[in-house]
């Protein structure tokens, strides 16, 4: 046992230093982009009103606009921040799933539940189709990654929530609210998920649960708040195509399941699947587990391509199209589909495991690490962001970014011209450059302009690129 409990940690220390590790070190090259630009000259003497121009004005993400304005914008306090998710995010992972193997009554122990945690945290690296625009572009980190820990937390919460405990109901309030106003992709899932633990009171207790009730109404009331936000209206008049509610949830359902098919077998994943699939049967063979909890696997599988659909059918309403594999909006997708496999992963090992008799097979769980060896091993030469991550290390891309973005701004520093054009600058591969335009009128070039003159003190009138 002991040898075994060795392993796995040893297992999953070589797998967060190989995998996950070098994620982390290269946040000390990322820089401000686009976005991030436009806030850095804000006053924070004017805070609240720079919030409520940003409600009006641009987007109904109240909670994203209190955080966008926090003076966080010293490029090391940034990148402390940074760094600070990305380590949330793996905390909050390991939480997750330890109380969701809490949730289906599954006994497991801390150092399998690490390794099926580290399991969990390189597959969502290795999905995102933006590694960028997920960990090291700062103002989409804050749309993104930041709700991303919100709804894991939430999870946590609705799976363990005791409604006679008045403490727990404020959290759980507060983090609905929260979570609502920082990304509207999660408004339908998270009210979806709230009114599901209600009906559940009703059909199986024949209760109307008040505690819960007051939930539902706290995420009704902060959704209201993000969807009838005059930024919102604004933001539609970019988008012709929005606007459609029919083809928004036809398209979203059915982009939903062909996605989710689409995932379940492609290579290597499948094969991390199947080994967490039975790597948990294995732990659950012996263990005598209340089913109250467990579902049909193809009424959880349904439920799953609905609430995937909710979250889809938000960027398709608002632009009229989603890529699925690009972008900010697919890394959340992406994730979200990770979140529901594992949950359907879980229900179905116990669906299983009272249904079929296994006790004399001994070597699952071999199975399972064989499987997730091979996974590992393949990852690094098939996954294109590993592909990229090794290949910037290999090229020296990183410190060639940071070095050229020094340049630029030295250049910028010392010119006394009122209308300066600079060089383009490439970027790297994993660390993504957002380059501003040859419009001096455009707003990146505007709020680059900004920035550059309030960290050097200039009054340079315009920049754009040659």
């Amino acid at each position: 046992m002991k040898n075994q409990k060795l392993l796995y940690w040893s297992f999953s220390i070589a797998a967060i230093l190989i995998f996950i590790l070098p994620f982390f070190y290269i946040i000390k090259y990322t820089h401000f982009a686009a976005d991030d630009f436009c806030r850095v000259p804000a006053d924070f003497d004017h805070y609240f009103e720079n919030v409520a121009y940003w409600y009006m004005n641009i987007t109904g993400r109240y909670t994203n606009g209190f955080i966008s304005y926090l003076p966080l914008y010293n490029l090391e306090i940034n990148r402390l921040v940074l760094k600070i998710l990305i380590v949330g995010l793996g905390l909050i992972s390991y939480l997750f799933i330890n109380k969701s193997f809490d949730y289906f009554k599954i006994a497991i122990s801390k150092t399998k539940c690490l390794l099926i945690s580290v399991l969990f945290f390189i597959a969502l690296i290795s999905q995102l189709p933006s590694v960028y625009e997920f960990f090291y572009w700062y103002a989409a980190s804050t749309v993104y990654l930041i709700s991303i820990i919100f709804f894991l937390l939430f999870l946590i919460m609705i799976f363990n929530l005791n409604y006679k405990n008045p403490y727990q109901i404020f959290i759980i309030c507060l983090l609905v609210i929260l979570l609502n106003g920082n990304n509207e992709m999660l408004i339908p899932i998270t009210n979806l998920i709230l009114f599901g633990f209600l009906l559940e009171k009703i059909i199986f207790h024949e209760e109307i649960n008040l505690k819960y009730l007051l939930i539902n109404v706290i995420s009704w009331f902060s959704s209201l708040i993000v969807i009838l936000a005059p930024g919102n209206s604004n933001r539609q008049t970019y988008y012709a195509e929005g606007g459609d509610l029919l083809h928004s949830l036809k398209s979203s359902v059915l982009s939903s399941g062909m996605f989710t098919l689409k995932s379940l077998i492609e290579f290597p994943y499948f094969l991390l699947y199947i080994g967490l699939f039975l790597f948990i049967f294995d732990e659950t063979r012996n263990q005598r587990i209340k089913t109250y909890k467990c579902i049909h696997p193809i009424l959880l599988f349904g439920i799953s391509i609905i609430l995937l659909a909710s979250v889809i059918a938000v960027p398709y309403y608002a632009t009229g199209y989603v890529k699925i594999n690009d972008g900010r909006i697919g890394n959340m997708i992406h994730i979200i589909f990770l979140i529901l496999l594992f949950i359907n992963l879980l229900n179905s090992t116990i669906f299983f495991n009272k249904r079929m008799v296994f006790k004399k097979v001994k070597f699952f769980k071999k199975i399972s690490i064989g499987l997730f060896i091979f996974f590992f091993l393949l990852v690094p030469f098939t996954n294109q962001n590993y592909l990229d991550l090794y290949s910037d290390f290999k090229n020296g891309s990183f410190a060639k970014y940071d070095l050229d973005i020094e340049k630029r701004e030295e250049k910028l520093r010392v010119s006394d011209l009122g209308e300066i054009r600079i060089i383009r600058i490439k970027g790297s591969r994993t660390i993504k450059h957002l380059e501003i335009t040859k419009n001096p009128k455009e707003w990146e070039n505007q709020c680059y302009t900004a920035f550059i003159n309030k960290k050097y003190n200039l009054n340079i009138r315009s920049i754009t690129v040659e």
